[in-house]
Parts: structure tokens; sequence; C-alpha cells
């Protein structure tokens, strides 16, 4: 968090000085202008080659941040409103697969509740 507010705080003396408007983007080119995704993918690669990483693309890490949430047990609403999903059923439908274990969680929770009733 403290990484993101310092660039947070160099953007907004950058467009103040460039008299430039909010953009609203994390991420930006100098003058504060949203970086074109294409020029962000060259980046990333160069980056990730230099580094001696493979190479994945990006919206595999999109992919793998909403995988993650979901196994965790973020709720699903939670989770569709932060990928920009309009509907449920639609993180349902892309990331169900990565639910097997929540629905045997879920089954464990039921059987430990029931059995301690008795």
């Amino acid at each position: 968090m403290a990484m993101l507010e310092g660039i947070r705080t160099r953007q907004e003396a950058t467009q103040a000085a460039l008299g430039g408007p909010e953009c609203g983007h994390v991420f930006t080119e100098s003058d504060g202008t949203p970086i074109h995704p294409q020029v962000l993918t060259r980046r990333y690669k160069a980056a990730a080659r230099l580094a001696g990483v493979p190479v994945a693309r990006i919206h595999d890490g999109r992919h793998t941040a909403i995988t993650i949430q979901l196994a965790t047990g973020v709720p699903i609403h939670v989770v569709s409103s932060r990928a920009g999903h309009s509907r449920v059923a639609f993180t349902l439908d892309t990331y169900g697969h990565a639910l097997p274990a929540a629905d045997r969680d879920a089954a464990d929770q039921h059987g430990s509740l029931i059995h301690g009733l008795r």
C-alpha cells in the first residue's frame, strides 16, 4: 500500500505540474495519460525476459487472481464485481472450475454442524 500511495502522490504532482486531467488509472505514462495496453504488454514481456522468468499473457494474471479469490473463499459477488463482470453467472461460468474444493468444504461444514447437534 505504501508503494501505491507513493506512486499516487507522484502522479498527482506530475499531473498538477503539467495541468493534465486526472485519468483515474493506477499506472500511467509520465505525462499522466493511460498506458496503451500494447505498450504495457511490450514492457511486461521485456521485464520478464530480463528477469529470466517465463513470459505469460497479462490476462493469465487476471485469471489467476480471480481463481485464487474464489478458491480462498472470497464471496462470488465480490469477485464478480472486482472483475468488472456484469453478472455473477458469467463469473461462475468462466471460473467455476475453481470451486470444487469449496463444494467439499461446504459439505464438510454442513456435516460438522449436523454431527455437532446430536
